[in-house]
C-alpha cells in the first residue's frame, strides 16, 4: 500500500521517512550497492513547503549547496562548474566533464525547445484552475532509449501544478528517490523554491507540495546514513527527533523570491547572470539576490579560503532567518572540526 507522510516541513519529513524505512524497509540491490527501500511508493505532503531548510546538526546538510543548486536550476543552467563549487562530488555525474545531462533547470527552461517556466506562469495567470500545468523533466528519446549511455538521467520526471483551496499546489513524481540526499535534502529545497517562484510569478499563494517517490530508499553501509538511521553507536530504535525551531519562526512571513514591485523575469535574469559569473560584481535587480544570495555567496567564498570569521560575519547579512541559521551553524561545525 502507498504510504503517506503529511508534515509541516522537511525536518519532520526526514524523521518520519527514516522511521518508515527503519521499520518497514526491504533490503535490495541497486547499481550503486545495497539499499533499504520502502516496499511501496511513498507520498510526502508538505503543508508548509517554504520551511525548506534542513536544520539538523546530525544530518549536517550543506545549506550553501542546497540553496545555490536551486538558483542554478532556476537559471536554466546545466554546467558542472557552478554546482561543483559547493559540492565537488557532483562532477562525477558528468558524461563530458562540463555538463550534466539530466540537469533539471536546463530541462525546465531550454531542453524541450522553450521555457516551460514562462509557459506555466502564463497559463496559470490566464487560467488558475487549469489541469494542464505540467512541467516535464523526463525525455524518453534520450533517457529511456539511451538510459545506459549517461551517468545522469532525471530522478524526478515531471511535476503537476494545480490551484486548490485558493493556493498553488505542486505534485512532483520521482522514479527513484534517495531519502537522505534527494527527497529530504536537495529535492525539498529546489522544488519548494520552484513552487514558490511559479506561485509568486502567477500571483497565487503557495499551497502544498506533494512528493511522490516511486522508490524511496537509503544506501546501506555508509557512515553518514548509519549516523542518521542507527544513531551511530547504539542502534536503538528510537525515532530521530527533528529540529523544532520552525515552531518559533512560523509567525514570520516567508521571504518572498519576487516582491510585488518586481517582475519574475528580473529574478530569472539575476539568476542567469549570477550563475554565469558568481564571483563578479553583479548589480542585482531583485531584493532576494541582494539580501540572501549575495551575502551567502560572500560567506561561502570566505569559507573556501578557510576564513571562518569572515564567513560567519557575512552570514549576519542573510535576511532569511532559516538560511542564516543553517549557514552559520554549518560553518561553526566546520570551524570547530578545524581546531
Amino acid at each position: 500500500m502507498v504510504r503517506t507522510i503529511t508534515v509541516n516541513n522537511v525536518n519532520e519529513a526526514l524523521s518520519e521517512a527514516l522511521w518508515h524505512l527503519k521499520t518497514e524497509g526491504v533490503v535490495t540491490d541497486s547499481r550503486n550497492g545495497a539499499v533499504l527501500a520502502a516496499p511501496d511508493p511513498v507520498i510526502t505532503t508538505y503543508t508548509q513547503p517554504t520551511q525548506r531548510v534542513m536544520l539538523s546538526a546530525l544530518r549536517d546538510a550543506n545549506p550553501f549547496f542546497h540553496h545555490m543548486e536551486a538558483i542554478w536550476m532556476l537559471a536554466g543552467a546545466n554546467d558542472v562548474a557552478f554546482p561543483s563549487t559547493y559540492a565537488k562530488q557532483i562532477a562525477a555525474y558528468s558524461d563530458d566533464g562540463e555538463t550534466l545531462n539530466g540537469a533539471y533547470g536546463h530541462r525546465w527552461r531550454t531542453h524541450f525547445g522553450g521555457d516551460q517556466l514562462v509557459w506555466l506562469i502564463n497559463l496559470l495567470r490566464s487560467d488558475p484552475h487549469t489541469r494542464r500545468a505540467v512541467l516535464g523533466m523526463w525525455d524518453a528519446s534520450s533517457d529511456l532509449a539511451k538510459t545506459q549511455s549517461s551517468k545522469d538521467v532525471p530522478c524526478n520526471t515531471h511535476a503537476y501544478f494545480s490551484t486548490t483551496r485558493g493556493a498553488l499546489d505542486m505534485t512532483v513524481c520521482c522514479r527513484s528517490n534517495d531519502a537522505v540526499w534527494g527527497a529530504y535534502g536537495a529535492n525539498a529545497v529546489h522544488f519548494s523554491m520552484l513552487l514558490q517562484f511559479i506561485a509568486e510569478a502567477a500571483g497565487l499563494p503557495v499551497g502544498h507540495y506533494h512528493q511522490l517517490s516511486n522508490n524511496l530508499h537509503i544506501y546501506l553501509d555508509r557512515p553518514d546514513v548509519d549516523r542518521l538511521i542507527f544513531r551511530s553507536t547504539d542502534r536503538i530504535d528510537v525515532k530521530y527527533q527533528p529540529d523544532t525551531r520552525y515552531q518559533y519562526w512560523y509567525m514570520q512571513a516567508i521571504k518572498p523570491l519576487i516582491l510585488p514591485a518586481e517582475h519574475y523575469t528580473e529574478f530569472l535574469r539575476d539568476a542567469e547572470e549570477f550563475v554565469s559569473d558568481p564571483t563578479g560584481d553583479t548589480q542585482f535587480r531583485t531584493c532576494y539576490f541582494n539580501e540572501v544570495v549575495a551575502p551567502m555567496q560572500v560567506a561561502h567564498m570566505a569559507y573556501r579560503e578557510r576564513d571562518f570569521e569572515a564567513a560567519l560575519i557575512a552570514c549576519v547579512d542573510i535576511t532569511d532567518t532559516p538560511w542564516q541559521t543553517a549557514c552559520s551553524e554549518w560553518l561553526e561545525r566546520r570551524r570547530n572540526n578545524a581546531k
